[in-house]
């Protein structure tokens, strides 16, 4: 098991020991999509005693603490570095454990095929009333428990997660030339299982990896676009309410084109979205609750 993660917003990030690059760059190991971030803002240095940052000539340099850094600089557990607009914090695994949330099983509906919790009685994507044994994944009969799900970060060999990220890493170059070609269908057969697995992992509280935490989203508003399909979009925010996200302004400016390009007229989980959000508020940074004000016009804008 990695020794340290790094919180970003409500998600820990497994950090396997060597280079964490955190910039705008998609090649990044966590992509910030922010104009204060330059392309390769920062480097942790993992080794598996301590964590060091370094700023990598960013135009607006690297804060720990308030602090502005220059050269490396160790950081101790709970220590805040702040990239841009957003807040990072290093965990160190062995001095905190974070609960997971109280989610026994998974299930998906049988009209619509969307990822949903065992608990609920309807589907939030198509309305239908959901029967107690809906499937799981195509062509299974039976409830996706939690101890069915795979090992838990750092069971692999490749560190924490490392089976999806692989998985996920070596798939998105064929997605992306099967999307820039708009085959979109054949896109979505390759990305689903992955986009549902990290649905999954958010929604049971387990720790995403960098790769997934930056794609799938990107991945799901593509989708919609090519396909012009509702259930992308509850899957982008049902996503971002398990997570407690907030996304980007140039992301709220491609929702607001998808929905009307689209015509997407549920709002129900913008609106599931923006209760959990409003319960933390008053922890957004100001930049969080202007965009969070703008996803309110948006939910305005779906039930005009």
């Amino acid at each position: 098991m990695a020794k340290f993660r790094l919180r970003y917003q409500s998600t820990d990030l497994e950090m396997p020991v060597g280079e964490f690059v955190i910039g705008r760059s998609s090649s990044c190991s966590l992509a910030l999509d922010d104009g204060l971030v330059s392309r390769r803002h920062a480097v942790l240095h993992a080794t598996a005693d301590h964590v060091d940052v370094e700023d990598l000539g960013s135009r607006n340099g690297v804060m720990v603490n308030g602090k502005k850094v220059e050269g490396l600089t160790r950081l101790k557990h709970l220590d805040r570095v702040m990239i841009g607009g957003h807040e990072l914090v290093l965990v160190e695994v062995e001095r905190t454990s974070r609960p997971q949330r109280d989610t026994s099983m998974l299930m998906r509906c049988e009209k619509c095929g969307m990822l949903l919790q065992a608990a609920d009685s309807f589907c939030s994507g198509c309305g239908a009333e959901l029967s107690p044994r809906s499937q799981t994944l195509p062509g299974a009969t039976l409830d996706l428990k939690l101890s069915d799900l795979p090992p838990a970060s750092g069971a692999g060999p490749g560190g924490p997660g490392s089976g999806h990220d692989s998985g996920f890493s070596l798939l998105a170059s064929i997605a992306d030339k099967a999307l820039a070609l708009s085959r979109f269908a054949e896109a979505e057969r390759m990305l689903q299982p992955h986009l549902d697995k990290a649905l999954e992992r958010a929604l049971t509280g387990k720790p995403l990896d960098a790769s997934s935490l930056a794609r799938a989203p990107r991945y799901a508003l593509k989708l919609a676009h090519g396909l012009r399909s509702a259930p992308w979009v509850d899957w982008f925010f049902r996503f971002h309410t398990a997570l407690r996200l907030v996304p980007s302004g140039q992301v709220v400016d491609e929702l607001h084109e998808l929905v009307r390009a689209i015509g997407y007229r549920d709002a129900r989980a913008l609106h599931s979205y923006l209760a959990e959000i409003q319960a933390t508020r008053e922890d957004l940074s100001p930049a969080d609750r202007f965009i969070v004000s703008r996803l309110e016009s948006l939910e305005r804008v779906i039930r005009a």
